[in-house]
């Protein structure tokens, strides 16, 4: 647009020079007396090298004289032909500008030329041969001689078409921005030199001020402090300095005295002349940075929560198996944090996905699915984990697992030993049932082979024949109580034990029976109690001991024997969840032999398993060690590898120290003359027992049923001093038919006598009024002593044994 205004002086003074060349015609065609049609050639020359239009008719007949070259470009070639005063306006079509209306004869700048006017014209449009429509700025004026006689009309135009097109974009261009800075969502203003010069309605708005309290006001109004505003001032136009452009953040002051958050961006007017002002926008992003702080707060909370939870979490990325984050306890589980690393080379050892990968499983129509849980035992630590896995929407939009591991270690060992106690019940619930048959046997053949040495020459064969059957029934009765006691069905009789005195015999005891190529170590650093039966700890030495010492056999090595006193808590990861927090008596057997199989560790301590050869064991001495142990609150660990050894790590609980030396009892058999009712549904039995109670010196009467014996007990109840009854009988079992007889006579005096009843205990016995609770088979040593205090009225059961196994080979005669 400047160009075209430029060119405006230049058209005033080409006309002025038109005029003078008019003149200067006027007076050679006056002096020369000539035509126009002899124009001199500098005149054609200068009309056709102007840009200016120029078209010349003359008066009065309107007849074309001259048309420079830039007229008939405009107008067209045909400007010269067929025209005069008459028909003007018809030839030379003009246009009001932006309509179909012709301008009319008298009102063209050419016509009223020739009447002596001078008329001009901004905005004309003619059409060109070819349609094209142009606008054109016209001025018209008359040509007259030197006696001021109008000899013709002179039109001179310029095309305005482009300019007046630059103009119209010019307003279009003023009238958008204009809109724009007015209905702007973002605040806009000038500075000039830090003064406020312009401001539009959203940034008055935004800060609750008019634009007369801010207009040609110092800029610092705007901000809260001097450091604010310094800090704008140094940092933004830094930014312009360097790049043409700055962009800050910043704070505000509302009127009311809020606090806005503000992205402040700024550009010169000019950038080669700063004098000239700033333009800047104003973006308040308080809410923004508001929700950003929440976003930031409420992602920290997220990641305190899964850093505070005890599993392992991780993200991994679907597609590349990349981990993308790590929660706290996972990288403390690794050491170090895993992110970026490929989750099957780091996690799993592999290099390439793992053939059990679970993405497959995650995902429905290539969508994420529900949640997947599956166990796994880590190759690299390990460890089983109970997996929960799901697929999700990264925050990046692609899909990634989730996975949320939780250790389940101590809960799978916690399930080993729950299936191994499931075990050691089923075989109880088998030896419990078989256990009273079985002791009823062994009571007949004890008895009977106890009554054969009275009946036999001493020193016979026959007598030594006696002697292997009565060991082999107290070996069956031992093999009963043991099998009942693994399976924790047998009453204990419990102690203050000092474990260090029973390893120091056994220790004695195996460097005299071992081989010499075995070398024993040991370390005795507790001398505290445990509640235990002596004969069960020194069962569990020799048991542990003699299968280590079998370990060594063949090439030597060393058995190791210690004891020390620990203090458990939860924390403390090698025990088994299983155990109460507390003192303990640890104790180490540990043997450099050939080890156990991984393959067979877990079988162990079940029954009647065993790796030595045919008649080399039985099975069962470490589930009968396993047994004691659990029945103590105790717990035993064993860690073994193939070629490395073996250890075996006990737990028992300890109690106050105070020592209760064991002597054995060597006292011979009591008799009486008392009078005995015995019942009890197995004839061997009380054909047995009567004959034993007889050589004793008591009077004996026998009953076979329990139905029988309460009958006989009601019509003649002073006639007996003691009834000893078995407790499982046909139609009336031991336990009612002596709450019926007590009903009688309750001062009666009655022993409970069974081979095994899981119901039955020193307690209940006790409870009901039994004198005394005993397990078949009785010795005669057992029977002798019970009998004896239960008539001598020392009745406290609940202190006593249930088996007295005060018995040498010849004690039992009578």
């Amino acid at each position: 647009m400047g160009d075209v205004m430029d060119k405006k002086p230049a058209y005033e003074e080409l006309e002025q020079k038109i005029r003078e060349l008019q003149r200067d015609a006027n007076s050679r065609i006056n002096a020369e007396e000539t035509d126009f049609e002899y124009h001199t050639p500098l005149m054609n020359t200068l009309l056709d090298n102007l840009q200016v239009g120029v078209f010349m008719v003359e008066a009065p007949t309107g007849k074309p004289l001259l048309a420079n070259k830039r007229a008939t470009e405009l107008l067209g070639r045909g400007i010269m032909n067929g025209a005069d005063k008459s028909n003007l306006a018809d030839v030379y079509k003009a246009y009001k500008y932006g309509t179909d209306d012709f301008y009319p004869k008298e009102e063209m700048p050419i016509v009223k030329g020739l009447s002596g006017e001078y008329h001009h014209i901004d905005d004309m449009e003619v059409v060109q041969p070819d349609g094209t429509r142009l606008l054109l700025e016209v001025h018209g004026s008359p040509v007259k001689d030197n006696q001021d006689q109008i000899i013709g009309s002179l039109v001179s135009f310029i095309d305005i078409t482009e300019r007046k097109r630059s103009e119209s974009a010019l307003k279009q261009n003023e009238e958008t921005i204009r809109s724009i800075f007015k209905a702007a969502p973002t605040g806009i203003g000038m500075v000039k030199d830090r003064i406020i010069t312009e401001a539009n309605d959203k940034l008055c708005k935004m800060i609750g001020r008019s634009r007369e309290e801010i207009i040609h006001k110092n800029a610092r109004l705007l901000y809260p402090s001097d450091e604010d505003y310094e800090y704008v001032g140094r940092v933004k136009y830094n930014q312009i300095k360097e790049h043409g452009t700055g962009t800050v953040e910043t704070r505000w002051q509302h009127k009311d005295g809020a606090i806005l958050d503000i992205l402040l961006s700024s550009t010169p007017k000019n950038v080669d002349d700063w004098s000239e002002g700033v333009t800047f926008t104003a973006l308040d992003i308080t809410k923004r940075k508001q929700t950003e702080k929440k976003l930031r707060a409420s992602h920290e909370m997220f990641l305190t929560v899964l850093d505070s939870i005890e599993s392992t979490i991780y993200v991994a990325d679907m597609r590349t198996y990349e981990i993308l984050f790590t929660n706290k306890h996972m990288i403390e589980s690794y050491g170090k944090d895993l992110t970026g690393h490929v989750c099957y080379e780091v996690l799993c050892n592999e290099s390439k996905p793992c053939t059990h990968c679970t993405k497959d499983k995650l995902l429905d129509s290539n969508r994420p699915g529900g949640v997947y849980e599956w166990q796994d035992k880590n190759p690299k630590t390990g460890k089983w984990h109970m997996k929960y896995e799901r697929a999700i929407e990264w925050v990046d939009g692609r899909l990634v697992r989730i996975q949320i591991a939780t250790d389940i270690t101590k809960l799978k060992r916690l399930e080993s030993q729950l299936l191994q106690s499931q075990k050691m019940e089923a075989i109880g619930n088998l030896a419990g049932g078989i256990a009273h048959d079985f002791n009823n046997i062994l009571s007949a053949i004890i008895g009977y082979s106890e009554l054969s040495f009275n009946e036999i020459k001493k020193g016979s064969s026959l007598e030594k024949y006696m002697l292997e059957i009565h060991k082999a029934g107290l070996r069956a009765r031992d093999l009963v109580k043991r099998i009942l006691m693994f399976a924790r069905k047998a009453d204990q009789d419990l102690k203050p034990v000092m474990v260090s005195t029973i390893a120091t015999e056994v220790m004695k005891l195996l460097r005299s029976t071992i081989p010499v190529s075995i070398e024993i170590k040991s370390q005795i650093n507790s001398e505290s109690l445990v509640l235990s039966d002596p004969t069960q700890i020194h069962q569990i030495f020799m048991n542990l001991c003699t299968n280590a010492a079998h370990a060594l056999e063949e090439e030597g090595g060393v058995l190791e024997i210690n004891l020390s006193d620990i203090e458990w808590t939860e924390s403390d990861t090698e025990i088994t969840v299983g155990m109460e927090p507390g003192d303990y008596l640890k104790i180490t057997i540990a043997d450099t032999g050939k080890g156990i199989p991984e393959q067979t560790l877990p079988l162990i301590f079940e029954p009647y398993f065993t790796t030595k050869s045919m008649g080399e064991g039985t099975g069962l001495g470490l589930s009968v060690v396993h047994g004691i142990v659990k029945g103590y609150g105790g717990e035993i660990l064993v860690k073994s590898k193939p070629g490395k050894g073996t250890t075996f790590t006990i737990y028992l609980p300890l109690i106050e120290r105070h020592a209760e030396k064991k002597t054995l009892s060597t006292e011979n058999l009591q008799t009486g003359n008392e009078r005995i009712l015995l019942v009890d549904d197995e004839l061997p039995i009380c054909t047995t027992g009567s004959q034993i109670l007889k050589r004793l010196g008591y009077t004996v009467t026998v009953q076979t049923s329990s139905m029988e014996a309460l009958e006989l007990f009601r019509s003649k109840p002073d006639d007996f001093d003691l009834v000893i009854t078995d407790m499982t009988m046909p139609n009336l079992n031991g336990d009612k038919l002596a709450m019926e007889m007590m009903k009688t006579r309750p001062d009666i005096p009655i022993i409970l006598c069974t081979g095994y009843n899981k119901m039955m205990s020193n307690k209940r016995a006790s409870e009901i009024g039994f004198k005394a609770f005993t397990m078949k088979p009785l010795t005669t040593v057992d029977l002798s002593k019970t009998v004896r205090k239960v008539l001598d009225k020392e009745t406290d059961i609940s202190k006593h044994p249930q088996n007295a196994d005060f018995i040498n080979e010849r004690n039992f005669h009578v």
